[in-house]
């Protein structure tokens, strides 16, 4: 078709965030002073100008191949709001990101203001299509600097390499077994393909806010606490983000127990940018993966984080080991990966689209995990001044009971837990925030 003429087509990896209806991840920065609207927006068109996909679209041609656009893309929209406390930007975006993209005409991206006489804070609502948790960190430091007039307009990236095998160092293939049970998929499925359209997904998208009812807790790390953990770590040569998640992974079993084989496991996003033949450095894009992980088990704190430690150590030094699970997406029919989220909610029926679904998701009532992890790290901010804090939201999928967010900014740390109430009692979950923060203590302690 013409109008997928000037595009890029978009990875397998891509296209499963591009029709699910919990496609979005969120970012705040909170700066100091009072931010301007006609500010924000001069720095946010600098922005675009620097990261392509801030003004990009996702277009579908009539065979169902999709791809980013980047022609005639509109200014990114700017809501502002007077604020009045400093945790009302999660209800604001809340309620903000429950409205799905134009998928077909973009931008995948929008931001709120919340200003006043004393601080602002700026949230970022980004498709993940375009976007993962560490592209935001690398925004919300440009913008920073933006700001301060510490940088000039930076040279543009170019459109980041898609996350395909083929543009990976590392590579690995799926076995013979696996290829031919996808070929025979695919075959089945092109027999009599769905192309779902943006106005099955926008159906699709508000069918799944209304059937969902989605908490947010915070837990914010003292720097005191922060630091105390920290040289913990270093004593017991175990990283922050093993520590962290012994805390989490620990909190759990104490509420919840490891009856159920769900709560055994976790998914653990990575940072796969150095595996890229090009590497795109600090553009924005979707460029991590998250691999399945077996939860610390019960032991004492330090024990318990010294053996995952080790553990995941060894998965990061063989990329092969997380690759493999992501390699065979690359052969499956793109229209058919779509098919699965309308599957899962029950407004399309096929057989093959169900077996597809039961493989990637869940297959019952129940989560296919008990936790998605990000933790992006530390943010330094020592070229900037006036960045105060950062929070990440990532989403929460089907396939999860509970999504973590992490982020360290002016040595303290920032969790953001989320859960589905209609699912999972909220008592439990505040009473699992409470744990976590009684295991960081307790691992300041031994």
């Amino acid at each position: 078709m013409e109008e997928m003429k000037d595009s890029t087509v978009i990875s397998n990896v891509v296209r499963l965030l591009y029709r699910a209806p919990y496609c979005n991840i969120l970012m705040m920065g909170r700066f100091r002073g009072n931010i301007e609207i006609n500010q924000l927006k001069m720095v946010l068109e600098q922005c675009t100008e620097k990261y392509p996909l801030l003004r990009t679209a996702i277009k579908q041609d009539t065979s169902g191949n999709a791809g980013f656009y980047f022609n005639n893309i509109s200014s990114i929209e700017v809501i502002q709001f007077n604020k009045n406390n400093d945790n009302e930007w999660i209800d604001l975006a809340w309620k903000e990101q429950k409205k799905p993209f134009d998928l077909s005409n973009g931008p995948l991206v929008k931001f709120l203001l919340l200003n006043s006489s004393e601080n602002s804070d700026i949230v970022v609502i980004c498709h993940h299509a375009i976007s993962d948790g560490l592209s935001l960190v690398y925004l919300i430091k440009y913008i920073a600097q933006l700001l301060e007039n510490k940088v000039l307009a930076s040279e543009p990236f170019p459109v980041p390499p898609s996350l395909m095998m083929n543009n990976l160092k590392v590579k690995t293939l799926p076995d013979i077994i696996t290829i031919a049970f996808i070929y025979l998929l695919n075959r089945l499925w092109n027999n009599n393909k769905t192309i779902f359209t943006d106005n099955d997904y926008e159906n699709l998208y508000n069918q799944y806010w209304e059937s969902r009812n989605i908490n947010i807790l915070q837990l914010n790390i003292s720097e005191k606490i922060t630091k105390a953990l920290i040289d913990q770590c270093h004593k017991k040569n175990v990283t922050v983000n093993s520590a962290i998640i012994t805390a989490i992974a620990l909190a759990q079993y104490d509420l919840q127990g490891k009856a159920e084989s769900y709560l055994k496991k976790g998914l653990l996003a990575i940072n796969i940018r150095n595996l890229f033949i090009e590497n795109p450095g600090e553009n924005m894009g979707c460029l991590a993966l998250g691999t399945q992980i077996n939860l610390p088990g019960r032991d004492t704190f330090w024990n318990s984080a010294i053996k995952f430690n080790r553990k995941i150590k060894k998965l990061l030094f063989n990329p092969k080991e997380y690759l493999k699970f992501f390699a065979p997406l690359d052969y499956i029919e793109p229209s058919l990966l779509d098919s699965i989220y309308f599957t899962a909610h029950g407004t399309f029926k096929n057989k093959i689209s169900n077996i597809l679904k039961n493989i990637i998701m869940t297959r019952n009532d129940k989560p296919k995990r008990s936790l998605d992890i990000t933790n992006l790290g530390a943010i330094n901010t020592d070229d900037t001044a006036i960045l105060e804090t950062v929070q990440f939201i990532p989403i929460l999928s089907m396939n999860y009971e509970k999504t973590i967010g992490i982020i360290t900014t002016k040595s303290k740390m920032n969790l953001v837990i989320m859960h589905d109430s209609l699912q999972t009692n909220p008592v439990l979950i505040e009473n699992f925030r409470l744990k976590i923060l009684d295991y960081i203590n307790l691992a300041i302690k031994e």
